[in-house]
């Protein structure tokens, strides 16, 4: 039987399944939970790189004025194509 991992605790077992349900929390729950562990929920959101425009939107719309002036600063979009899917720029247009 292999050895088992050792017991994360009652945070971090929270923020992982927070973090990975990420779409599914509406900003009055963001709302609802003190800056500090809407910070913690956005930081592990990060960490495993499932931020998007629609979540950090849900943030800054939060009560939480710092966290929505820090994502404010943020380059949303940077990621996302804009172009939709197949676009090979080639100087005349999209390649299908």
């Amino acid at each position: 039987r292999p050895a088992r991992p050792p017991p994360r605790s009652l945070r971090d077992s929270c923020l992982d399944v927070l973090s990975a349900h990420a779409n599914d929390i509406p900003t009055d729950a963001i709302d609802a939970l003190e800056e500090t562990a809407a910070a913690d929920v956005l930081r592990w959101i990060m960490s495993k790189q499932k931020l998007t425009t629609a979540i950090a939107r849900r943030f800054i719309r939060s009560r939480h004025k710092d966290l929505a002036d820090a994502l404010k600063e943020l380059d949303l979009v940077a990621g996302v194509s804009t172009y939709g899917p197949g676009f090979v720029p080639n100087g005349r247009g999209c390649i299908r």
